[in-house]
Formats: C-alpha cells, sequence, structure tokens
C-alpha cells in the first residue's frame, strides 16, 4: 500500500531525510547515515523511484558518502538508477 505524500508517516520519514542532511552539513556523517539511509530505503519502497522526494532522499546518500570521502559507497548509490 502506498501512503499519500500527506500521510503522518511519510511525512516523518522526510522530515528523517533532511534531519540526515542537517547532521550531514555539521560533519556528523555516522548520525546522518542513521538516518539517511532507511529515509531513502523507505521512499524508494512507498514511491519508487521516479518521486521527487526519493530522487532527493538518493542524492544526500550520494553526497553524504562524498563529503565523507566514501566514493566507493557514492558511487554504488549512484548505480542505483534513481531518477
Amino acid at each position: 500500500m502506498l501512503l499519500g505524500d500527506d500521510s503522518p508517516d511519510a511525512r516523518l520519514v522526510i522530515t528523517r531525510s533532511n534531519q540526515g542532511e542537517v547532521l550531514m552539513k555539521q560533519e556528523r556523517y555516522r548520525e546522518a547515515e542513521e538516518l539517511l539511509l532507511p529515509s531513502f530505503k523507505t521512499l524508494n519502497r512507498l514511491w519508487g523511484d521516479a518521486h521527487p522526494e526519493t530522487i532527493r532522499a538518493h542524492n544526500r546518500v550520494i553526497s553524504l558518502y562524498e563529503r565523507w570521502g566514501r566514493p566507493e559507497d557514492a558511487e554504488r548509490y549512484r548505480e542505483l538508477g534513481v531518477r
């Protein structure tokens, strides 16, 4: 079952992704990863890879690994083919 964009559960996942981005910008990479990875996976499962929130979450994961100096992980997520 897909949740609507305005469902409480979907908003919570998006909020966690936003929090992860803030942590990433503060260079708190491990904490950011703990929020960004599950958020991306949940949004991808709920809405698929073409949804704007999924794309945003996917790009945050890539940015996290680039900033963290983990290019192999960034590349692995790039290869997922999220639009």
